[in-house]
């Protein structure tokens, strides 16, 4: 399983390419006080995340994502 983080902002319909299934893997801060159900890292302001297919390096440029090691 390949999971991925934003650099500059969270994950979200808005923030994904369109039509990307997708769930949080690890919390991101602003969500860490509802979803006590996720493991909180305070390194990942912006949560990590799991996508239904593997991201293209186009998608990832554009989109600002990185894969996590």
């Amino acid at each position: 399983m390949t999971t991925y983080r934003m650099k500059y902002r969270p994950a979200s319909s808005f923030t994904l390419p369109r039509g990307l299934g997708w769930e949080l893997v690890k919390a991101p801060t602003y969500l860490r006080v509802v979803r006590y159900d996720l493991p909180y890292d305070p390194a990942l302001p912006f949560g990590e995340f799991k996508t239904d297919r593997p991201l293209t390096a186009d998608e990832m440029r554009d989109y600002e994502i990185e894969v996590m090691p």
